[in-house]
């Protein structure tokens, strides 16, 4: 490696480039930054670095310069994610709408309306024993045991109405126990009129079936007899000759 070389590395090791400024390729010297590129230090640095635009519910309060990145800031009521104010959030409990200008507004729900995420607008709440707040909706699936006591009125009419639901309820699984025991009741009674019925006709039969033999027993009987030669006792038939 030549002298000059060792002195122009030496040279390039020791420039310094002001805010807005970055070292040329050859580093040999300074330049301006390019156009949406800044560099908010100074620094031996080859390269600027790229200008932000605002973001999310945020607008421009001042432009990107050589020295400096875009400045934003949040619109009404919207918090910032960091320092930079670019991205904005509009928190939950609070609501986006537009405002006359067509630029977003975060403002507060109005009762009876919640939000249950961030950057949303609020929603009216649905119609629930357990109400809800402004940063969260009621969960109708889920009733909690713990309520807040309504007024004595109220909570009269809720009691007797569960209580009038309670004893229909259970009247209805009464009379639907009441009419099942009556139906099977009725059903084994049929059956066992039935198997009554059959064993009576069944009885006759064997009977009827067991009287035929001896009728016919007695009618052979009864043949036989006739047809056998009756003998007289003591007497005897002499022809005449």
């Amino acid at each position: 490696m030549s002298l000059l070389t060792l002195y122009q590395v030496h040279a390039a090791s020791q420039i310094i480039c002001q805010p807005g400024q970055r070292l040329t390729r050859s580093k040999t010297s300074c330049e301006p930054c390019p156009p949406n590129q800044y560099n908010p230090k100074s620094s031996s640095s080859t390269e600027c670095r790229n200008c932000e635009p605002c973001g999310l519910y945020s607008y421009q309060v001042m432009s990107c310069t050589p020295k400096n990145n875009t400045k934003c800031h949040c619109y009404d009521g919207f918090i910032p994610y960091d320092k930079t104010g670019r991205r904005c959030q509009c928190q939950i409990g609070s609501g986006i709408k537009m405002s006359g200008k067509g630029k977003p507004v975060c403002e507060k729900c109005p009762p009876k309306t919640a939000t249950s995420e961030i950057n949303s607008q609020c929603q009216p709440q649905h119609t629930q024993k357990i109400p809800g707040n402004a940063t969260s909706e009621v969960n109708c699936g889920n009733e909690q045991k713990t309520v807040v006591p309504p007024s004595s009125s109220l909570a009269f009419s809720q009691t007797s109405s569960s209580t009038s639901t309670t004893a229909a309820t259970t009247t209805s699984v009464l009379t639907t126990s009441t009419n099942s025991i009556t139906e099977l009741h009725h059903s084994r009674k049929h059956a066992l009129w039935l198997a009554f019925l059959a064993a009576f006709l069944l009885l006759i039969l064997i009977l009827k079936l067991s009287r035929c033999p001896k009728k016919k027993t007695d009618i052979v009987r009864q043949g036989s007899e006739c047809g056998k030669p009756v003998e007289e006792s003591g007497e005897k038939f002499i022809p005449a000759i």
